[in-house]
């Protein structure tokens, strides 16, 4: 099917404000749909500062697990980065180690373990959404290792200095071996 027939086959409600462009159609929504959005609450109902309020409770209750959690997520990690060292660069290990590094980072920042996340940022970008970099597997080794670090001495925030001092260091030295981002203009260009 073309890219014309396409286009000529979508349609919009009609009184709506449409963008035709090639293979799809956008369509603009009135101002009055957010409007519509809101519900009015009933008497009785909770109010957004109350609804609020009782996540917070909720989430400072639960806080207590949250190193538990992460220390779970830490471990997942090393069982990964060992199967990994296992099997050589066999691209699954890779994605696992990836994927393992990518829910960490997702996870210590709610969890309030932020320099656990940078350190497990700096790893997925090492690993290059598991398509393995330049990076020494004694690299590697060190993000995961410096991960559980931060999580077994619960150094929640970003104010502790050792995990602070760790991560900067690990940070510093991945730069090196950090793949260029795909927009990014490679060329040296001499001076005119």
């Amino acid at each position: 099917m073309s890219a014309a027939s396409v286009g000529s086959a979508l349609t919009a409600p009609a009184g709506l404000e449409t963008v035709a462009h090639g293979d799809h159609l956008v369509i603009r929504p009135p101002e009055a749909v957010k409007e519509r959005g809101y519900v009015q609450a009933r008497r009785g109902d909770p109010t957004p500062d109350m609804v609020i309020a009782q996540a917070e409770k909720d989430l400072k209750e639960t806080s207590a697990e949250f190193q538990g959690w992460m220390i779970i997520e830490a471990t997942k990690l090393a069982d990964a980065r060992a199967q990994y060292h296992a099997e050589g660069d066999n691209p699954q290990a890779l994605r696992e180690l990836f994927q393992a590094a990518h829910t960490v980072r997702g996870n210590a920042g709610v969890f309030g373990y932020p320099l656990a996340g940078r350190v497990a940022d700096s790893l997925a970008k090492l690993l290059d959404g598991g398509k393995r970099t330049e990076a020494p597997r004694m690299l590697i080794d060190q993000h995961v290792d410096a991960i559980r670090a931060i999580v077994r001495e619960d150094a929640r925030g970003a104010d502790n200095r050792n995990a602070r001092a760790l991560t900067m260091a690990l940070l510093e030295v991945s730069a090196k071996y950090m793949p260029a981002p795909p927009d990014s203009d490679q060329t040296t260009g001499a001076a005119a």
